[in-house]
């Protein structure tokens, strides 16, 4: 899930001319993209890389990945309210694999949250210190 947002173009690509060896690529490409961006975040947030040294396009991606995890957190939440209402019908997945699913999907979402709630918390934490009385 996360990856089709940097494997996009490959993706439109194999989309559009049919071929879905290339859409599967974009695919793949993508997501290990996305743990490349993820592990620079974590070596950031360790201590083991300073916040400025992070290549560009990882800086652009992670503030993508927030924007759009915090556009859809409120549209996965009321996914959630209606899964499972046609666990019964036929020809439909069974409960269990929907749950996964959307379990799978809201991980991503939080991810993206809770890197744009650190970036948020950051700025707030230099504005607005607070005052040490002596």
């Amino acid at each position: 899930m996360p990856g089709v947002l940097a494997g996009l173009p490959l993706i439109a690509l194999g989309a559009t001319l049919n071929h879905e060896w290339l859409t599967q690529a974009g695919l793949v490409l993508g997501a290990a993209f996305f743990w490349y961006c993820i592990g620079w975040q974590l070596d950031c947030m360790r201590g083991l890389v300073r916040t400025d040294e992070r290549p560009r396009i990882v800086r652009w991606y992670l503030s993508a990945l927030i924007v759009v995890g915090i556009i859809l957190l409120p549209f996965d939440i009321l996914a959630g309210i209606n899964l499972g209402v046609h666990s019964c019908a036929v020809g439909i997945p069974p409960y269990w694999a929907e749950l996964l699913g959307y379990a799978i999907v809201t991980f991503w979402i939080t991810i993206g949250c809770y890197f744009g709630w650190l970036r948020f918390r950051d700025s707030r934490k230099q504005r607005y210190s607070l005052i040490s009385l002596k």
